[in-house]
């Protein structure tokens, strides 16, 4: 199994009887330890037992090994997955490998976790499209945790042409061009969110006097309007309001928004702020 093993998933594995299992201690190939687990007393003896193995031999001991652990529970899914591929078994090692990259991501281990999707992906081929979109936005949310922002853009610019609707397209590329701009590619950044907006019909100026211009512009209209609001529950705001909104609102924002609630809008002439609850982050 290379590595601590509990005797019952040997016994389950391998079909070991007891007084095998002493043998092998007593002669120094195995070593015991005190919760109950055994292993190879040192690697050599491990390599060459598994060199006496023909692939057939090995490939049936990972899938019994991986059996096993299953049916017994306690094993690591990163192992469950390693067992199951080793064994050609490309479904369990799949669900096993994405299962344990979702673990790496809960203990924040974000290099393991984008390898193990990477592994996933691999492992997935080019079947379940839907499936592999999905392990793509999670490598890609693993890049942007590990400040990779530039590779995440790629990949977002890369899902956003095959997303399954023109907002979804638009959120994709929203965050493209953030983590574009994050990691200081503004040029690129801009060119990237800049079709997002001309496509909901918000104003992007390119230049200074164009964004001085607009501020006060913006700044006139707001002294004429005022800065009073009506706050409204998510259902209450147009369809097309919310789409306008979210590609101005930041992916983190430094308040945190309920699932329920729409982002604010501000465009010249208009401010407003859709959402029911609005609390601030911790």
């Amino acid at each position: 199994a290379g590595g601590p093993t509990p005797i019952a998933v040997i016994r389950a594995a391998c079909a070991a009887r007891d007084d095998e299992i002493e043998a092998l201690v007593a002669a120094s190939l195995l070593r015991r330890h005190d919760d109950q687990r055994i292993e190879a007393a040192h690697d050599r003896i491990r390599e060459v037992a598994v060199g006496e193995l023909s692939p057939d031999q090995l490939r049936a001991t990972h899938l019994a090994v991986g059996q096993a652990f299953e049916a017994l529970g306690g094993g690591e899914a990163q192992a469950l997955a390693e067992h199951f591929a080793l064994a050609g078994d490309e479904v369990r090692a799949l669900d096993y490998t994405e299962r344990a990259a979702i673990e790496a991501h809960a203990a924040l281990a974000f290099e393991r976790a984008a390898q193990l999707y990477r592994r996933a992906l691999v492992l997935l081929g080019e079947r379940e499209p839907a499936r592999r979109r999905g392990l793509e936005l999670a490598l890609a949310e693993q890049l942007v945790d590990l400040g990779r922002g530039a590779a995440a853009a790629a990949m977002f610019e890369s899902l956003a042409g095959t997303a399954e609707s023109p907002r979804a397209a638009r959120d994709l590329r929203r965050r493209a061009a953030s983590e574009l701009v994050k990691n200081g590619y503004l040029d690129e950044g801009m060119d990237t969110i800049t079709p997002v907006l001309r496509e909901l019909g918000i104003w992007q100026p390119r230049g200074t006097i164009g964004a001085i211009l607009g501020t006060v512009w913006n700044r006139v209209l707001l002294a004429v309007r005022g800065y009073g609001f009506r706050v409204r529950e998510a259902s209450q705001v147009p369809a097309r309001l919310s789409s306008e909104s979210t590609p101005c609102w930041p992916p983190r924002p430094a308040c945190r928004i309920t699932r329920r609630s729409s982002p604010a809008i501000n465009r010249p002439g208009r401010f407003v702020w859709p959402c029911g609850l609005v609390s601030r982050a911790d």
